[in-house]
């Protein structure tokens, strides 16, 4: 199934933990981080702090300008999350397209 992704790309300076996440997003879980190309874990690598800022364990180190090594980007699932029910002016078979 098909993605779609915002993502922004930072110069690491091996001093700043913390940066900002520039687009909205359902769930934590949603929000993804590499830096130097290795695949950062949630909760281990970095958290997310006052939903719009990730907060990097270890200071991504400086890689010189341009350099980009810190990604930070959304990967949302195309799948429904909400089942709706009927009960209302709109029936579930409306909204469940």
């Amino acid at each position: 199934m098909p993605t779609f992704l915002t993502r922004v790309t930072y110069d690491g300076d091996g001093v700043t933990t913390d940066w900002t996440i520039p687009f909205d997003y359902i769930a934590q879980a949603y929000v993804l981080s590499q830096v130097s190309g290795a695949v950062m874990v949630l909760g281990v690598d970095y958290t997310i702090v006052g939903g719009n800022q990730i907060r990097f364990v270890v200071a991504p180190p400086d890689e010189g300008p341009g350099s980009a090594n810190i990604l930070i980007h959304r990967q949302t699932s195309l799948l429904r999350i909400v089942d709706w029910t009927s009960g209302s002016l709109m029936e579930a078979d409306e909204l469940n397209k």
